[in-house]
């Protein structure tokens, strides 16, 4: 099963909660591959179905889901993992990396063009001992598209998720259930 281990910058409770939710994602929504992109500190949730800008100023979100246009030195690491047998998910090569530098109208290709239908893409943050934030986007398969969803989370007592877009506390807590 895909466990993620605590990083230096890590508060070791905000990657608790981020592996319960993904073996929820796994269990639920059994893509045959799930990618996996560690991004170099908080994003916020503008990031959702973000596109790109249009001549370098204004910024735009497609109707056709694209892949995020994330500075590729921003992607601290991208893990790929393949479901296997028994409902296991094994690590592979992370190849091809999604987040190259590109020109503009490669960047604005459909999700679809790039990546198989049956793929989960997760970005999560880093730094968030540091920040007291955190963050998780996700483009879960769903049939023939994806159902694309960003989670915010901030540091009281206890990691909360604080801005939800695409997805409802109900459905983002039945997939981060506490561990049997």
């Amino acid at each position: 099963m895909i466990h993620l281990e605590t990083e230096p910058d890590d508060a070791g409770d905000f990657i608790l909660n981020l592996n319960r939710i993904l073996i929820g994602v796994c269990e639920a929504h059994q893509p045959h591959e799930l990618i996996l992109i560690r991004i170099d500190n908080w994003f916020g949730p503008k990031w959702l179905r973000f596109s790109g800008k249009l001549h370098g100023a204004v910024g735009y979100w497609s109707k056709r889901l694209t892949l995020p246009p994330f500075v590729p030195a921003r992607v601290v690491w991208q893990r790929r993992y393949q479901l296997g047998e028994p409902d296991t998910y094994e690590l592979i090569d992370p190849e091809p990396l999604l987040h190259v530098q590109k020109a503009l109208a490669e960047n604005q290709r459909p999700l679809a063009e790039k990546i198989s239908v049956n793929t989960a893409l997760v970005w999560f943050s880093s730094a968030t001992s540091v920040n007291g934030r955190g963050a998780l986007m996700a483009y879960l398969p769903d049939g023939a598209d994806w159902w694309a969803w960003y989670a915010g989370y901030a540091k009281t007592n206890a990691w909360e998720a604080t801005t939800l877009k695409g997805i409802s506390r109900q459905e983002l807590s039945a997939f981060g259930k506490p561990l049997a």
